[in-house]
């Protein structure tokens, strides 16, 4: 009995991060159909995220909070945090609002991936 606990248990997990996967890649293509305004001069072209730093970025950019973003990447708040500082200095910008504009004029940093893989679900922020 304690087998097939488990197994059910490993099921719905396998449930939710398929449907996390879908909702975000939703998203993903959501951005992607938005022009992206042409680049300022000051804008960086050549910059290069890890992929946390990316699905940071792209949860920032549909306005997730900072526990939000932790939430749904399975991270703690101080580690978000420590990710939003890093591509803040990577990207050249100060504020969240500053790097949502960043990553919605290019339709998502994220766009360029070519494994496949989705972020997690960004849960409620959906409807936003």
């Amino acid at each position: 009995m304690h087998v097939g606990f488990e197994c059910e248990h490993a099921s719905l997990w396998r449930n939710e991060i398929e449907r996390r996967d879908r909702e975000i890649a939703r998203l993903r293509a959501e951005l992607r159909r938005r022009a992206p305004a042409p680049p300022s001069s000051d804008d960086r072209l050549d910059v290069e995220l890890t992929e946390r730093e990316r699905e940071v970025l792209d949860l920032i950019a549909v306005g997730a909070s900072t526990q939000e973003i932790a939430e749904a990447l399975f991270l703690g708040v101080n580690s978000v945090k420590t990710h939003t500082q890093s591509l803040f200095r990577k990207l050249g910008v100060t504020t969240r609002t500053q790097a949502a504009l960043w990553a919605v004029r290019r339709g998502s940093p994220s766009r360029s991936r070519t494994d496949g893989a989705t972020a997690p679900d960004r849960g409620r922020l959906t409807s936003r």
